[in-house]
Order: C-alpha cells, then sequence, then structure tokens
C-alpha cells in the first residue's frame, strides 16, 4: 500500500480534540440499533435528542446561527490538497463515495444526457404504483455534473449539499452547506427508517437501505418515484445495513445479519453472493469465504470493495469476484466495533467505531499506522454510537453522530467540529451520509 506522510497533531486547545488514542470503555446503551445489536452481542445505540440546531465550534466555544462565514479563516489549516471525487456513501454508512471511488461514468451531460425515464428499462424492474413522494418541484436541478466535473462549490467547509440518511424521522434528507432542506423522500415523513444512502451511477436516483424492514430500494429524486425494490417477500434480506452501485445497473447490498454481500439486478435477480450465513456468531475471515457481519460497502478504483466487518474487527479489500486483497484489523475502536469503513486518498482507510463515546480514525492498511483519531471522551464535540464518516474534497471529515441526532464536519488537522446541523425537529438518529455533487443547487 502506498504510504502517506504522517500528520503532525496542532497545538492542543480548549475545544480542540486533536490527534491521539482513541478512548477505551463504551458504554452499552438502549435505542432504535439496540434489538440488533444485541443480537450480535454488540454494543447499542443511545436513544439521545440534542437541541444543537445549526452551529458550529471555534476555539472551545459554540456559536448559534447562519453558518457563512463560519468565525474562523480557510487559510492556514493545513489541510490535504482538493480531491475531486471523494467519497459517498455511507451507510451507514454508506455509500457511494466520491473520495475516488469506481462510480461507473455517466453517459454525457446537458443534451447528451440520458433522460431518468429513458434509463428505466421494463426488463422486470417492477416498482409499487405511483409512490412519488419527494420534494420535487419545477426548479429541481437536473444531475448534470459528477464527481470529476462537479458543480460550483459552495464556501465553507461543507462544500456541497450532504444527503442523509435521517433513520429516526423515516426518510431521507438533503441539506444545503447554509442548513436549508433541498429535498427530502418522503416529503410527510411515513416511510421506512432508512439506514443507508448511495448515488446511483448517474446521480438521478437514490438508493435506501431500510434495515429493520429488509429492503433496498431505488428512489428517482426529481419525481420521488420507487423505481424498484428488492427485499420483499420471498426476496430475503436479514437486516442489510449498506449499499453501493455496481457495474451494469446492480446494487451491492450488505446483507449484515446473513453475513454476505449480494449483488442484486433491478429486475430483481440475485447476480452474485459472497459469504454466506453460519451457525451461531459469525467470525470474519475473507480467505475463507466469512464475512461476519458486513456493516458497510465501498467502491474503491479498479473494481474492487472495501467492506467493514463487525465480526473481529476487520478491513477487507474484496476484488471483483469477491476474492479478498487484504484483510487487515481495524485500528483501536475505544471498546466499539466496526460500523462503517469507507476509502480516503492515497489507499487510506477511514473507520468509524460504534460506541460511547464513539470514534473516527484514518489508518493506513499497509502499515496500520493510526494517522489520526476523532474520539473526544466528553464536551459538544464527543460522538454517541456515530454509524457514518465521509470523507470531503477539502479534507475535512462529516461524521453521522447517531446518537446526538446530528451531522458534525470534523477538520482532522486540528480536530475541531468546523459545521453541524441537527438537533431536535431537524435530524433523528442519522445513520448514512452522501455527497451531491451531481446538481448545482446553487442555481
Amino acid at each position: 500500500m502506498p504510504k502517506v506522510r504522517r500528520r503532525t497533531p496542532a497545538p492542543s486547545s480548549a475545544g480542540s480534540h486533536c490527534l491521539r488514542p482513541a478512548p477505551s470503555g463504551p458504554e452499552g446503551t438502549t435505542g432504535p440499533d439496540a434489538e440488533a445489536a444485541r443480537a450480535r452481542g454488540l454494543p447499542a445505540l443511545a436513544d439521545r435528542r440534542e437541541d444543537d440546531a445549526l452551529s458550529w465550534l471555534d476555539g472551545g466555544q459554540e456559536h448559534r446561527g447562519p453558518l457563512s462565514p463560519l468565525g474562523r479563516s480557510q487559510a492556514g489549516r493545513g489541510r490535504r490538497p482538493w480531491i475531486l471525487g471523494i467519497a459517498a456513501v455511507g451507510a451507514v454508512a454508506l455509500v457511494a463515495g466520491l473520495a475516488g471511488l469506481a462510480v461507473p461514468s455517466r453517459t454525457g451531460r446537458a443534451g447528451g444526457r440520458t433522460p431518468a425515464n429513458a434509463r428505466r428499462t421494463a426488463g422486470g424492474r417492477s416498482a409499487p404504483a405511483d409512490r412519488s413522494q419527494g420534494a420535487a418541484t419545477a426548479s429541481f436541478p437536473p444531475a448534470d455534473f459528477s464527481a470529476a466535473d462537479p458543480p460550483p462549490a459552495w464556501s465553507g467547509p461543507l462544500p456541497y449539499p450532504l444527503l442523509i440518511a435521517d433513520r429516526g424521522d423515516h426518510r431521507l434528507v438533503e441539506v444545503s452547506p447554509a442548513g436549508s432542506v433541498l429535498w427530502q423522500y418522503p416529503a410527510a415523513p411515513a416511510g421506512a427508517a432508512a439506514t443507508a444512502v448511495a448515488w446511483s451511477v448517474d446521480g438521478t436516483g437514490v438508493f435506501a437501505v431500510g434495515e429493520t424492514q429488509g429492503v433496498v430500494e431505488e428512489v428517482d429524486m426529481a419525481s420521488g418515484r420507487v423505481l424498484w425494490q428488492y427485499g420483499a417477500g420471498a426476496q430475503s434480506l436479514n437486516h442489510p445495513t449498506a449499499v453501493a452501485p455496481a457495474p451494469g445497473g446492480d446494487v451491492l447490498v450488505a446483507d449484515t445479519r446473513d453475513c454476505r454481500l449480494l449483488t442484486v439486478s433491478p429486475a430483481g435477480r440475485v447476480v452474485a453472493t459472497w459469504g454466506a450465513a453460519q451457525s451461531g456468531y459469525c467470525t470474519s475471515d475473507p480467505a475463507a469465504g466469512r464475512l461476519g457481519y458486513p456493516e458497510s460497502v465501498d467502491a474503491v478504483p479498479g473494481g474492487d470493495w472495501l467492506v467493514g466487518l463487525a465480526a473481529n474487527d476487520q478491513i477487507a479489500l474484496l476484488d471483483a469476484s469477491g476474492r479478498p486483497v487484504w484483510s487487515e484489523p481495524a485500528p483501536p475502536l475505544g471498546g466499539g466495533f466496526v460500523v462503517d469503513a469507507t476509502a480516503a486518498p492515497g489507499g487510506l482507510v477511514v473507520v468509524t467505531g460504534f460506541s460511547n463515546p464513539g470514534t473516527v480514525t484514518e489508518f493506513d492498511p499497509g502499515t496500520g499506522a493510526v494517522l489520526w483519531t476523532y474520539a473526544p471522551p466528553a464536551g459538544p464535540g464527543a460522538l454517541d454510537n456515530p454509524r457514518a464518516a465521509l470523507v470531503l474534497p477539502n479534507g475535512d471529515v462529516a461524521i453521522a453522530d447517531t446518537g446526538h441526532d446530528r451531522v458534525l464536519v470534523v477538520d482532522p488537522s486540528t480536530g475541531r467540529v468546523v459545521w453541524q446541523y441537527g438537533g431536535a425537529g431537524r435530524l433523528s438518529a442519522p445513520s448514512g451520509l452522501a455527497l451531491d455533487v451531481w446538481r448545482n443547487w446553487k442555481a
């Protein structure tokens, strides 16, 4: 694996949680994920709420109100170079990332772009009748951009809007860097509890995972229509937690409690299966075909897949046929378990540890070196059972702080929270993140 320069921690200051080992001693809690966690003998998710709305931390002081300006300079932050195409999905979370991820290229832009309805062929796709519930408007922007050719960026630490799996509110919601709601599905929160989200290969659709319902579906953003769904009836998924787009229009689904990954076509056909249900508690040994509780899947260059395995806390890179390229122990997670593994530039991996207080850590799987960890033991920046992290193009990291009902953006070079959205009435147990580089919401 390529080596990178180790970051030097910034001087400590009040309210700044810099690079350091993760704390130990998780606190077992109860909440929306309690039953799923107990089934695996793992910590449960806290069911807590905060009244933090739109706010950020700077120099140890919490500020509320509009996010721009952010009360700090963007210069001299020692961040990584601008890298287009970082991250995504979550999901948990989750999902089809933007950081050098192997998302198939789109067919073109503007006039040459394939319309959303034209790509929805009749080849077996069956969507529920008229479930058009998205908050689409006549001014809904088209998906004319991509990670390789993004729209104009917003000022501040969050360059583009965030798509969030707002699990407790049973909806998907897209939020601008200024904190306004740009889109949500359903328009009136009443649907399944989405655990993870990922973009379709052309950005016109969103893949959503309903863990407790055992379904994965694709929603057309412009119309709010469900294009297809898998997992109902005889189609069996056992608490899926992640999804990512695969070549040819298929999707890769983490069927977590059955300890396997499925490649599923929109026609409802299982194209490939990696791993299998095990007797008793699942264990992880990718070389032997055992994938113990896969919590996340992320596409990486070359057609490989980065997988986070909760059993034995393993991070594995699988090739296009499901064979392991490598498998390494996760870095220390403060007593929690792997709930998300996301590809970062330079062959690095960002791992989210599900615990309270929670941890987010970047490490080099080639050397095992921990490059940075965000894990405040207490205070306004502490994490409560986070479920997903997303590397942003400017080097900052967005975190779904699930137990605190919020999403944070953290600057790894300083350890400070530089952007925050959530709190009562805004988010409830967010668990998946995806960055919208597909459309120009500023136009």
